[in-house]
């Protein structure tokens, strides 16, 4: 499965089994290490597998409307990128829907954003999203 993510050293390596330490280790080097039973690697893989794409098509679709807007488009990727980056290091100590709640003032912009984007179905759009990767995987 696609795991790019170790190219920086901050992959998701799901496995299962025993393993010894050292193998424990050199993995680790490569990212996160998580053991889960067999049952449950397709849904796995369908989140930390496939989100990367996920997670680029907001930043792609991000990018297009701040160039569409007016801004440059080598700014444009290098505001999304570091946001992206600034923001995958949040949610490792705090909840994503902490993170959200904290962005979001009562009548602000971002609450507006988010509005639009429940309004446009874009949750629902990432549910079908795991489950289409999870037919794909079973068929």
């Amino acid at each position: 499965m696609p795991n790019l993510a170790v190219e920086v050293g901050q992959g998701v390596l799901c496995v299962t089994g025993e393993f010894s330490t050292e193998v424990r280790e050199k993995l680790s080097l490569l990212g996160s290490v998580i053991e889960l039973p067999d049952s449950q690697f397709d849904v796995a893989t369908a989140l930390m597998g496939c989100s990367p794409a996920y997670f680029a098509l907001v930043a792609e679709a991000l990018a297009e409307a701040g160039v569409n807007a007016g801004l440059d488009e080598k700014l444009v990727e290098k505001m999304i990128v570091e946001t992206a980056a600034g923001t995958g290091s949040l949610m490792r100590i705090r909840p994503p829907a902490d993170l959200r709640i904290a962005v979001t003032s009562p009548g602000g912009s971002t609450e507006a954003g988010l509005e639009a984007l429940e309004r446009e179905g874009a949750r629902q759009a990432f549910e079908a999203a795991v489950r289409a990767s999870l037919e794909r995987m079973k068929g």
